[in-house]
């Protein structure tokens, strides 16, 4: 007993001494093995584990995550030719920039921690991996000058692994992305020409055919992308990698007319059986495709009417009617083409693409016919559906403001003839239309009350659907058919009680209000005094709809508001027919404008500008008779005018021009008689000026010469007079800061002429310059007052630390008056990083808590304009600047 008592002690002890030298054995070799500096086996082995199991994993799965919620965003836009890959755009891309930014840091752990770098290779694979995770991260995060770097350094590090043909494919990609299509082409060639070698990755063939495809698609070079598409969807193993191939080529061949290639692809689109969107918008696209010269369109309109009746597609009527309206317009039925596309536009909800196209369209039909009233409608809606950084996007504002203009122009015409026409009536009659006017608004008032009675009666009588709780709304499960949303019938009877109610609603926050605009209000403003209640009574009387009085108040009856009626349409016709020339270079329309102007209005004021416009118009036309016409009126009845002179004197810009350089040389006489101190002379020369070129730029010089000569002439008083009346009568000239500094040394500080000074305000140009490519801050203002400055810094640096880790942003706060403090984000590399900044950081409501999107005013800024807003310190002035500059690009 004793001896087994002994040995069992001794193993004990054995096995314990055992597990000790075990476990120093494994710190010795974790600690020696930690050293990159020997190339053995054991350290490379542990390198390659610590590096893949530690800061590579974490990194690469911040990576997907990111690419993730990427692709959770994007929302493809099938009204366009497909991008071969989505890469999402500047504004997307701040909401993973935490992801990838964890990416890049994880894997430059894995660089600077593991790398065993020996004999020109690097014997941990993780190292070769990280620096491209970080390329592919810069990418995706649209830094493409630090991943173009990143790719540049693994081809050259690595030249002899291969892994150097991936960071040559990323690095075409980022070519691509930069538009330097030359590097980019002689990359992937490169790349196409080293296919065959033995350590040519074999996944990696199958993306040189896509890199090509994007290289083309960049270009929108679509003839050569073509081949490459069929060879990326013959190479990839991606059912929806193929299908998006297909469907980019049934794009391109409906593009360029050729229906039945179209219709093939599209065919192999749905065959590949794709997410559901892309099959639905593949069966349009293949309807749009019909031949009108191959047969009719029964089968087509059948099978498009077949995908409206089907419950799935209720949001996607907006599609079916735009094919529906294509295939009519392909057969030339207008009026239903019409009827269609109006559909499309009100049923469209979520799907802003198809919004804007069918709107678009539809606007465009309009301003063909001409319908411009209607145009304008429809360009108005395109805008508000449209995507500020569509490429199209400025030019359709453009037309949009144009024809609002011109609308506005025809609205005048209209209404002020309307009003004198019942002006001219007996008034028995005009009564007669006002009563018949406002028997209709009664009708229509007992129509919506009757309405409202009837809905408020449903509501009463309305048997709870399944799933509803009649007391509290709430929903529950349903007795014998399952959970509410897995009840067809529940779920239906829900969405017509929902769409009863409120209408058809797109799915976003605030659904229930139809205007988003923020409004705030001040106290005081609520407070009315009895004298505002009584002026608010009598405005509501003399608007009353009901009441005859209202109609009669506009009408013209006196020969003082019949003046002021014919002034409204004269202004109002010349201003439309000058519309239709700059506006729309619509020459015809524009002619046929201001003759009716000259017809209706004989003697106006701008009698002589429309006779010029008509003669330069016909000209422009080709039409010489009509010309000559206008040409001879305005020689024969303004014969002292400036339009007479240079109509009458083929050689008077010749005149003009040896003119100015007449009263150069002048100018420069004078100011050398200056110099020689020759005062008299000065004053003779400049008086000389002054009456033989009156119109000369150079007038303010010569008056200023004028009036340091005299004030040398005469004495202290006679020149601060005297350049006190220069300031005055040359508010606007580059001279008045000298005059005002002259004036300075006799104590007279900062003299401005108010009034002039008051007509400079209105004219002078903006005190900011745009350039686009210039560092930017993102800055807010706020009153500390209502606002706490220093929560809203945290909250700031807090949503900077989580989206833009790397980026090294830094949080400022200076006082600008002593209500307001001026927060600062600095700085961001162009206009375009920091508008997105700027919209991604203004979505979020943990920064911009109520109160604080209410009272701040935030902005983007240029480094040169913003010592320039510090001082100026006017809000409104740069928000101006702000809206034309940044918010309307």
């Amino acid at each position: 007993m004793e001896r087994n008592k002994i040995l069992y002690t001794l193993k004990a002890r054995t096995y314990s001494i055992s597990i000790l030298s075990i476990i120093l054995l494994v710190i010795a070799t974790a600690f020696s093995s930690c050293s990159t500096k020997k190339n053995t086996a054991t350290r490379r082995a542990f390198h390659n584990l610590t590096a893949h199991y530690n800061p590579y994993w974490n990194g690469y799965e911040a990576y997907k995550q990111g690419l993730r919620d990427l692709d959770n965003q994007i929302k493809t836009d099938y009204t366009k030719i497909l991008p071969v890959k989505e890469y999402g755009t500047l504004q997307q891309v701040q909401s993973i920039n935490m992801h990838l930014d964890r990416a890049i840091e994880k894997a430059s752990k894995v660089a600077q921690k593991h790398s065993m770098f020996f004999e020109r290779r690097e014997h941990v694979k993780r190292v070769k991996d990280s620096y491209m995770l970080i390329g592919k991260s810069y990418f995706y995060k649209q830094d493409y000058f630090n991943a173009r770097q990143t790719f540049e350094f693994v081809a050259r590090q690595y030249e002899r692994q291969p892994i150097r043909f991936e960071a040559q494919l990323w690095q075409a990609r980022t070519a691509i992305k930069m538009r330097e299509f030359e590097r980019s082409i002689t990359l992937i060639e490169g790349l196409q020409n080293q296919v065959r070698r033995q350590d040519f990755p074999r996944n990696l063939h199958r993306e040189i055919p896509v890199v090509f495809a994007e290289h083309y698609m960049g270009q929108e070079n679509y003839q050569a992308a073509k081949p490459h598409l069929r060879k990326a969807a013959e190479l990839s193993r991606d059912k929806n990698f193929r299908a998006r191939m297909y469907f980019i080529l049934g794009q391109i061949h409906q593009m360029e007319e050729n229906y039945t290639e179209a219709s093939r692809f599209y065919a192999m689109v749905i065959k590949e059986k794709p997410d559901y969107e892309m099959t639905f918008n593949a069966r349009i696209n293949r309807a749009q495709s019909f031949d009108a010269r191959s047969g009719n369109s029964r089968e087509i309109t059948s099978e498009l009417n077949k995908l409206l009746r089907d419950s799935k597609n209720q949001n996607y009527h907006d599609q079916i009617y735009y094919a529906l309206a294509t295939v009519a317009l392909r057969e030339n039925n207008d009026s239903a083409a019409f009827r269609l596309l109006r559909r499309s536009v009100a049923s469209s909800v979520e799907n802003d693409f198809q919004k804007t196209l069918s709107a678009r369209k539809l606007a465009d039909l309009y301003f063909q016919i001409p319908n411009y009233k209607e145009a304008y409608a429809y360009y108005d809606t395109t805008m508000q559906a449209m995507q500020y950084d569509h490429p199209d996007y400025n030019q359709l504002d453009r037309k949009t403001r144009t024809l609002r203009e011109l609308v506005g122009h025809m609205n005048t015409i209209q209404t002020q003839d309307s009003l004198q026409r019942l002006a001219a009536m007996p008034e028995a009659d005009r009564n007669k239309i006002i009563d018949q006017l406002i028997a209709e608004h009664k009708a229509e008032q007992d129509r919506i009350k009757e309405e409202e009675q009837q809905m408020a009666m449903a509501d009463r009588s309305f048997t709870p659907m399944p799933g509803r709780d009649p007391s509290r709304g709430m929903l529950q499960q349903v007795t014998g058919g399952g959970w509410y949303f897995y009840n067809p019938q529940a779920v239906s009877f829900g969405f017509s009680d929902f769409t009863r109610k409120w209408g058809r609603r797109k799915l976003e926050d605030n659904w229930r209000l139809s205007d988003k605009r923020v409004y705030t209000f001040d106290v005081a403003d609520m407070q009315v005094s009895d004298a505002d209640t009584l002026g608010s009574k009598e405005d509501a009387k003399a608007n009353d709809p009901m009441n005859r009085d209202t109609y009669l108040r506009n009408i013209p009856t006196t020969p003082e508001q019949m003046e002021a009626s014919n002034r409204l349409i004269a202004d109002a016709m010349y201003q439309l027919a000058y519309v239709f020339r700059e506006g729309f270079r619509d020459y015809p329309r524009s002619s046929e404008g201001f003759e009716a102007f000259l017809s209706r209005f004989p003697g106006h004021t701008r009698d002589l500008d429309a006779l010029y416009h008509l003669y330069t118009l016909y000209t422009l036309m080709g039409n010489a008779s009509e010309a000559g016409r206008h040409k001879n009126t305005i020689i024969q009845k303004y014969p002292d005018s400036e339009y007479a002179a240079i109509l009458s004197d083929p050689d008077y810009f010749t005149k003009q021009e040896q003119e100015k350089r007449r009263v150069a040389a002048l100018y420069e006489d004078a100011f050398n008689a200056y110099k020689s101190q020759q005062y008299r002379m000065v004053v003779i020369y400049s008086n000389e000026a002054e009456r033989t070129y009156p119109d000369s730029p150079l007038l303010p010089k010569f008056a200023f010469l004028r009036t340091l000569s005299k004030g040398s002439m005469h004495n202290q008083d006679t020149l601060i007079n005297e350049l006190k009346v220069f300031i005055a009568g040359y508010p606007s000239s580059d001279l008045v800061p000298m005059a005002q500094d002259i004036l300075g040394t006799f104590g007279i500080e900062g003299f401005v002429d108010e009034e002039s000074q008051m007509d400079k305000k209105k004219e002078e140009p903006s005190i900011y310059s745009f350039s686009a490519n210039d560092n930017h801050f993102f800055v807010m203002i706020v009153n500390h007052n209502r606002i706490n400055v220093d929560a809203t810094r945290v909250r700031i640096s807090d949503y900077n630390s989580r989206n833009y880790n790397l980026d090294k942003l830094t949080v400022n706060a200076v006082l600008i008056d002593d209500d307001h403090q001026m927060i600062s984000v600095s700085n961001f590399r162009g206009r375009d990083r920091a508008m997105a900044y700027y919209h991604a950081i203004s979505a979020s409501d943990y920064v911009f808590e109520p109160q604080l999107r209410r009272d701040a005013r935030y902005f983007a800024i240029s480094s040169d304009n913003y010592p320039v807003f510090y001082r100026d310190k006017d809000v409104e002035k740069y928000m101006r600047f702000f809206e034309k500059h940044y918010l309307n690009k």
